[in-house]
């Protein structure tokens, strides 16, 4: 199957509530200088092509939407900022229209029996993947959106919208391709600013966010220099290039960002001008570190769905593990209670993740800025509530003995985990890491921690 976006300019509107009023995709190249009894004739792709041909018009969008959409296929299209998705069904079928009100507004050749449907109660640009909404930036009248995550997202909600499993949901995975995929351009500027001041603690000047400096995204600046001085950024989200010797006259420091793009240099290139690496924005989304709150709620909810999404996959009803976190940043005490009392616990707001676990479930004890050092397995039916916890009842397995002293422990790092042992990535950033791991990663995780341990033997 495919995914298409369907797009007129703004200025277009009444094309596209004509589609939604229809329940119809349409387009133009209406053939105005063929007469209309020959218009009228018009039916099949082989009957436009030679009537178009006798103006000397020809269209790749119109022959897409002719020949290559089929049953299955999702089609996106937005109107006044709202977006919404229809399925392809086994009746819907291309005419050509040759009445008086599609003539009217230019909108003859038709995709016919859609049901459009809202993505969601504010089907804004809140609600879709930046590679959705990006899609409709520029490009042809019709086209695939062929992004990572977008046909998978596109399947989760069609499926959610009308309340069937329609679609077979594939896997959609936590990759840097899909995270930036999912984002809005604005995010991924956010996203820069937020490395800036954790990185250098430079401050984001908002009222210097004006479409009228096109070279550069805002201004930051350097509460500590003993001088003022600027910080430009400029971010592409996409394929789009940067070329350095566009940005070699501010005077200031300049950050240059492309999610998929290249930063172009040349030989006079300024020593003022960085390249930041999209690798390492993404690391600083998703792995612990001291700067939780800096990350916008907005990155948050797509890196929860996709990850929601892994997490479904796993069957409620199988063992599952958990890195859970164990509350080291308040309370170095909590860690080792957790240990020496033989339970996994959570306080206060937090303790609601305890209920994620079932009886036979691992918990991957995760020790912030270190790594899992320990591995139990969940022994009690039902949870405890302790004081301000929550707790169940755990034995260790690996190691079925922790050492007395803490400063003797062992850990995965969050970077083996991602490149040695699972080569996967989740969300460190929260009680729960996610996505889970299934049993046969959570069995991986204990041998190559058992092995650690046993080298010191």
């Amino acid at each position: 199957m495919d995914v298409w976006r369907i797009y007129f300019k703004d200025k277009y509107n009444d094309r596209t509530e004509y589609c939604l009023n229809n329940n119809l995709a349409a387009m133009g190249w209406s053939l105005p200088g063929i007469p209309q009894n020959e218009r009228e004739n018009i039916k099949t792709y082989e009957d436009w092509e030679k009537a178009a041909a006798k103006v000397s018009v020809s269209s790749g969008a119109v022959k897409r939407f002719a020949n290559e959409v089929k049953t299955g296929d999702i089609i996106w299209c937005r109107n006044k900022g709202k977006y919404y998705i229809a399925r392809v069904e086994e009746d819907s079928r291309w005419i050509f229209n040759a009445g008086k009100d599609a003539l009217s507004i230019d909108v003859a050749n038709q995709f016919i029996n859609l049901r459009w449907k809202e993505i969601s109660e504010f089907s804004d640009e809140l609600s879709v993947p930046g590679a959705i909404s990006t899609a409709f930036i520029k490009g042809s009248t019709f086209q695939r959106i062929k992004k990572a995550g977008v046909m998978e997202f596109s399947k989760i909600s069609y499926n959610r919208i009308s309340g069937k499993k329609i679609y077979e949901e594939e896997d959609i995975k936590l990759t840097r391709d899909v995270f930036y995929n999912m984002l809005q351009p604005s995010d991924v500027e956010d996203l820069l600013c937020m490395w800036l001041y954790a990185k250098h603690k430079y401050i984001c000047v908002p009222s210097t966010n004006k479409l009228a400096t096109p070279l550069y995204e805002c201004v930051l600046v350097d509460p500590y220099a003993k001088e003022q001085k600027h910080i430009y950024i400029q971010v592409k989200k996409g394929e789009e290039n940067l070329y350095v010797s566009s940005y070699r006259d501010l005077k200031g420091e300049v950050f240059l960002l492309t999610t998929q793009g290249k930063v172009i240099y040349d030989e006079d290139s300024a020593e003022n001008i960085k390249e930041v690496s999209p690798d390492d924005l993404y690391e600083f989304a998703l792995n612990d570190d001291d700067y939780n709150a800096l990350i916008p709620e907005n990155i948050r909810t797509w890196v929860k769905f996709i990850t929601r999404m892994q997490n479904e996959k796993i069957n409620n009803k199988v063992v599952k593990g958990i890195m859970f976190d164990t509350n080291r940043s308040y309370s170095e005490m909590n860690e080792r209670e957790m240990i020496d009392g033989g339970y996994v616990a959570a306080y206060g707001a937090a303790k609601r993740y305890v209920e994620r676990f079932s009886k036979d479930d691992y918990v991957l004890y995760y020790s912030k800025g270190k790594g899992v050092f320990a591995v139990g397995q969940v022994i009690s039916e039902e949870t405890e509530e302790i004081g301000d916890s929550l707790r169940r009842k755990v034995r260790l397995v690996a190691p079925v003995k922790l050492p007395e002293n803490a400063q003797k422990y062992k850990y995965i790092s969050a970077k083996e985990i991602r490149n040695l042992v699972l080569k996967c990535n989740f969300y460190f950033r929260s009680t729960i890491k996610v996505p889970y791991l299934t049993k046969s990663q959570t069995e991986q995780m204990i041998e190559y921690l058992n092995k650690k341990y046993e080298k010191e033997k």
